[in-house]
């Protein structure tokens, strides 16, 4: 079963008060090691950046970000898609 990449849906993000709740509400969702992850990305740190920080791979900072990208989108945040884009 092939996994679709739901990267690109990240920047299609309708942003509100409301959907920023929401999307707060689902990151603190996420195990640690995906939280962190995000939140690390939020603040403007690279893949290196973030490796060196939890003392890790760049690669598994990869995985891990697009782990927590794929079970944000399936926990709902599929809902802030904005179709209009």
């Amino acid at each position: 079963m092939e996994i679709p990449d739901y990267s690109s849906s990240v920047d299609k993000i309708c942003i509100s008060e409301e959907n920023c709740e929401y999307l707060h509400e689902l990151i603190n969702r996420l195990d640690d090691k995906y939280r962190d992850v995000i939140l690390l990305k939020s603040l403007g740190f690279d893949n290196k950046g973030i490796a060196k920080v939890m003392n890790i791979s760049e690669e598994l900072v990869r995985q891990r970000y697009s782990r927590a990208k794929k079970q944000l989108w399936e926990m709902g945040g599929k809902n802030l898609y904005a179709e209009s884009f």
